[in-house]
């Protein structure tokens, strides 16, 4: 029997922000996919976002695995990070494979706001002034929100879609939860240890992180739930009557309407004041300008000197 794990500084944050933790391993896209009502649009367009974040992630934890090398004292936690980086790869590989499998084209993929300031907030955490202890508890949480909440996917009973049980596996499996326990019990040895002003900028490292990821996940759905939708093929008529109805032709408001009566008085109108128009004009080049010019432009010229 497994015995279970030491409650350390991490879960009494946990406890605190009980909300903000829900909030963001079980948010609605996620329990859309749990349920099997998820819009597949959502999930593309999720997938898209992820992966311009993973390739930024990647530096992130490259930058972990320096700092674990060079202060943690423990030869343990450069293994274990090591061993992250390492599937980060497959992972990349990962996404190219399901971008082609639901017609994804990353290259066109545009960053949306959540995503952009997450990654500035990652870039932040690599500053050498921030505390290894912080810098771990930051890498722990981004870790174990995706592996609880694909693993919440894959519970009893859920009704996930078979097109999606791979993405779900890949972050929800006991393999991947046993990596973020291994992060976690890091993060919890140097927070032992660690300052009040450390504990003070983990915690609030942390709650970040839980807000980074709830703005993002939301954006990514908001965007493909709010994508215009383009129709490949006609709505079939659900009665075949309906099919031998003559096509009615769309009423006009009276009023955005010219009566045939007023279209023939106007172009008469016009018609009539073009023949005056053109008389004054030749009035006025040859009886009060001298001779008929040839040159329309000197024409011009004569005619304001008339006026």
């Amino acid at each position: 029997m497994e015995k279970p794990e030491k409650r350390g500084v991490i879960d009494t944050w946990l406890d605190k922000h009980h909300s903000l933790y829900t909030a963001a391993t079980r948010h609605d896209f996620v329990i859309s996919i749990l349920d099997g009502s998820v819009d597949l649009s959502s999930f593309k367009t999720w997938l898209g976002q992820d992966y311009l974040f993973v390739r930024e992630f990647a530096p992130f934890v490259a930058n972990v695995l320096i700092r674990a090398g060079k202060e943690s004292g423990e030869t343990s936690d450069m293994e274990v990070v090591l061993g992250g980086l390492a599937s980060l790869n497959d992972e990349i590989e990962w996404f190219k494979s399901e971008g082609s499998k639901w017609g994804v084209d990353f290259s066109t993929v545009v960053a949306q706001k959540a995503n952009k300031e997450y990654r500035r907030f990652l870039e932040g955490l690599m500053s050498s002034e921030v505390e290894y202890g912080v810098v771990m508890t930051a890498f722990w949480a981004i870790e174990a929100v995706y592996q609880e909440s694909f693993a919440h996917c894959l519970e009893n009973g859920n009704k996930t879609p078979g097109e999606l049980t791979g993405a779900c596996n890949r972050w929800g499996n006991d393999g991947f939860r046993q990596y973020c326990s291994s992060v976690k019990n890091i993060a919890e040895r140097c927070l032992e240890n660690a300052s009040g002003e450390a504990l003070v900028e983990a915690e609030d490292v942390l709650v970040r992180v839980l807000e980074h990821e709830v703005a993002f996940i939301s954006e990514a759905r908001e965007e493909a739930q709010n994508a215009p939708v383009l129709l490949t093929k006609p709505e079939a008529a659900k009665d075949p009557a309906q099919l031998a109805k003559p096509i009615q032709a769309q009423v006009v408001p009276a009023q955005q309407t010219l009566s045939t009566v007023t279209l023939t008085k106007d172009k008469k109108r016009v018609k009539e004041e073009n023949r005056r128009e053109k008389q004054s004009v030749m009035s006025c080049t040859t009886l009060r300008c001298g001779p008929e010019l040839r040159n329309s432009f000197a024409a011009l010229g004569s005619i304001g000197e008339c006026r």
